[in-house]
């Protein structure tokens, strides 16, 4: 529930950000803005995950209309929030300071005193941020392949990761066209202002992090959330760009009615493993005495989630030897821990598949 109220709160900035910074002469801009950012499979997906992305996604909108509204008073504290959030943010933050650079010099002393104040709010977690680098060697990051990068601006748009597969040839021809929309927008000079912004939002954040991916892979989609509710901006700059009122209806039907049935046919498409359903078998048969026993530690936190009794739920851990720490492996305890299967107890046996045994005693 929280994740969503993330997302709802979005949404209302993001309806701020289109009345009151972009300031387009059509009074459904902003209403079908909104209708595209509540609709957008990428936000409603993480407004559904106990996860801090949706978090993420609201913060760095909130800084951008609070920088564009002269708020440096809230601008500091929501960047600032951002960051923690998400070090990925900063590729947002430095976006805006580019932007301020180039094409609002007189806001440059004020925007560079304001950074620093950011950059002071956060020096607490600065050591903890310098940690994560250096285990990154450990992390779990998938290579930036060529596919990807054709199909980055669709993919991010639908929240696409790969599942299924035929997904990836769709994603390239929807990247071309979302290219082929915010083009248009270049054409409304009336946006000029912001539409730089928007731009420098989207593309500089993605562009920095393929980029080093191509070395070293640092790019998960979801990282970078927020650049979604840029490109939904522009794409709606650029359909509200079109001079012709037909075609500009057209293409507005035929994209909120493509949204309402991808976010029907896709959810089915990319499932996750079901736990609940083992477990409401799992929480009939099982009594006080009884252990659950994980063989992956991929499993644990869903297994205390489920389980009647999370307490006794344990992870078979033969060796030593430390659990990777992208899992979460400082809320497992090693008094989680268990070499053997106990045959003292009747042990619920969880697989990473969701399949499980009983081990009796």
């Amino acid at each position: 529930m929280l994740s969503f109220m993330f997302y709802l709160c979005t949404v209302w900035v993001g309806y701020k950000f289109a009345k009151e910074v972009i300031l387009i002469k059509n009074k459904w801009f902003a209403p079908v803005a909104i209708a595209m950012l509540a609709l957008n499979p990428m936000l409603l997906y993480y407004a559904f995950e106990a996860r801090t992305y949706s978090l993420v996604a609201l913060l760095v909108v909130s800084s951008l209309y609070f920088l564009l509204k002269h708020n440096w008073k809230w601008y500091v504290v929501v960047a600032t929030l951002a960051i923690y959030a998400h070090p990925y943010s900063l590729l947002a933050l430095v976006a805006q300071g580019i932007y301020v650079i180039f094409w609002e010099r007189p806001l440059l002393k004020v925007f560079l005193k304001k950074a620093g104040i950011v950059g002071l709010l956060y020096l607490p977690w600065f050591a903890v941020i310098v940690s994560q680098i250096t285990r990154s060697t450990e992390m779990w990051y998938y290579p930036v392949t060529k596919e990807l990068v054709r199909a980055i601006l669709g993919s991010m748009f639908l929240g696409y990761e790969g599942t299924p597969d035929i997904l990836w040839e769709w994603c390239a021809k929807l990247s071309v066209l979302i290219l082929g929309i915010i083009a248009i927008s270049f054409f409304n000079e009336s946006a000029k202002k912001v539409q730089r912004l928007l731009l420098l939002s989207l593309f500089f954040p993605l562009i920095v992090v393929l980029g080093i991916s191509f070395i070293t892979p640092i790019f998960t989609q979801r990282y970078l959330i927020y650049i979604t509710v840029f490109e939904i901006f522009l794409i709606t700059l650029g359909i509200f760009s079109i001079s012709n009122k037909w075609l500009k209806s057209i293409l507005v039907v035929s994209v909120v009615s493509f949204l309402f049935f991808f976010n029907t046919w896709y959810p089915p498409q990319n499932t996750k493993q079901d736990f609940q359903t083992p477990f409401m078998e799992i929480n009939k048969m099982m009594n006080k005495e009884d252990i659950i026993l994980n063989d992956s530690a991929l499993t644990f936190f869903n297994a205390e989630y489920y389980a009647t009794y999370p307490k006794q739920v344990y992870l078979l851990r033969e060796d030593d030897s430390p659990l990777p720490s992208y899992i979460g492996a400082i809320l497992i305890p090693k008094e989680k821990w268990l070499k053997d299967i106990p045959r003292d107890k009747r042990v619920f046996m969880l697989r990473e598949d969701g399949n499980y045994e009983i081990i009796k005693s």
